[in-house]
């Protein structure tokens, strides 16, 4: 969104303004800096109470977000709205602020959260599982149908709706590599025996990566092996009990770092590590995480399925990829990948593919065409 901002600065007209609702960093408790755009760009954060990091918590926090952020959308009574999906209660925000401004809608689907909820969330009743399932589906399916213009990060996204929702709406611009990642000189050091190699993951430490189903039994059978993991999450205390349970010495883990200092890091790395749990919902995700690793031409070892697996396959010869959740076949490819170090021979394709400002262009397009 931050880049898609500076597209449209630039390329709307001058009479139109931006507005964008957005809050206060609340989830994780690393700063982040303020950015700075032109005159008729406004960035409006709303602050909300602090309830802790639990589902519950951030789902309380989210209801005040939606609650302030509702109010002051109507009031705006924009032309065109862009509400991003990562959480489907924004696409619903969105929507509900496009439905009383009249206005066009624009939804950027990053996730699909009823699926999400069917593998992630289950209550004490099975009918009540069904029924909220149901709920959340037809309200994903009424902001759809809705919208003028569907923008999905993962070509599957839209099989899974119901064919009833128009498919020339949609528009698939997947996640990309950011120019920051480009310049740097990322030429592959060859792997140095002297030293630990080392395995490095960035990024959410949640319950969809599952890292303490992993990365423990990795460590305890490679302790010449350095692992290093960045990230905040509500898996990071699972994580951090398994490897203390398990007297685990050899797994770093580091709290969230600002991007000039994580590029160092994946400069240094041997091997990218990437996991997700074994649930139908990530059967047809794409992560951003895998555009910036692709970026770094470092074997990368993945723990994947589905659209993710052929997705890696087609970009990229140097990715080891295993089933979910599957340690025995995960230490396998970690030792091949350790062995058989190279360099990805898609990767000057994969570059030139996946570059974040060639595909924001095509979605700035889409917004100017709806102005």
């Amino acid at each position: 969104m931050q880049g898609l901002l500076h597209q449209l600065d630039k390329y709307l007209k001058n009479n139109i303004e931006i507005h964008v609702l957005t809050s206060v960093p609340n989830r994780y408790s690393a700063e982040t800096k303020s950015i700075e755009y032109s005159g008729r760009v406004y960035v409006r954060k709303f602050s909300v109470p602090d309830f802790g990091k639990s589902f519950f918590g951030l789902a309380l926090a989210y209801t005040v977000y939606f609650c302030k952020a509702l109010f002051f959308g109507i009031f705006l009574r924009p032309n065109l709205v862009i509400g991003t999906s990562s959480r489907f209660f924004t696409s619903l925000l969105a929507t509900l602020v496009s439905i009383t401004s009249r206005s066009k809608l624009i939804i950027d689907i990053r996730d699909i959260f009823s699926e999400s909820f069917k593998d992630n969330f289950a209550f004490k009743f099975k009918v009540l599982d069904q029924m909220v399932f149901r709920i959340i589906y037809f309200l994903e399916c009424a902001c759809i149908k809705r919208a003028d213009s569907i923008v999905q990060v993962s070509p599957c996204f839209n099989d899974y709706f119901s064919q009833s929702i128009a498919s020339e709406n949609w528009l698939t611009i997947t996640n990309g590599i950011d120019e920051i990642f480009l310049q740097h000189n990322h030429n592959l050091p060859k792997l140095n025996f002297l030293k630990k190699p080392s395995v490095l993951y960035a990024g959410n430490i949640g319950i969809a990566q599952a890292l303490h189903k992993i990365i423990p039994h990795l460590a305890k059978l490679n302790p010449q092996i350095k692992f290093k993991i960045i990230g905040e999450g509500s898996g990071r205390k699972i994580l951090e009990s398994s490897l203390k349970t398990n007297d685990i010495s050899n797994v770093e883990i580091l709290n969230p770092m600002p991007r000039k200092k994580l590029i160092n890091e994946y400069i240094l790395a041997d091997i990218l590590f990437l996991h997700l749990r074994d649930i139908s919902a990530f059967q047809k995700v794409l992560p951003s995480k895998i555009f910036e690793y692709g970026a770094f031409n470092k074997p990368i070892l993945a723990g994947v399925s589905g659209f993710m697996e052929s997705f890696l396959n087609d970009n990229f010869s140097n990715a080891y990829i295993f089933y979910p959740e599957h340690s025995d076949a995960a230490n396998i490819k970690l030792k091949n990948a350790l062995k058989c170090q190279k360099e990805n021979k898609f990767y000057n394709s994969f570059i030139k593919k996946y570059s974040r400002n060639h595909l924001l262009k095509k979605y700035s397009d889409e917004v100017i065409k709806l102005m």
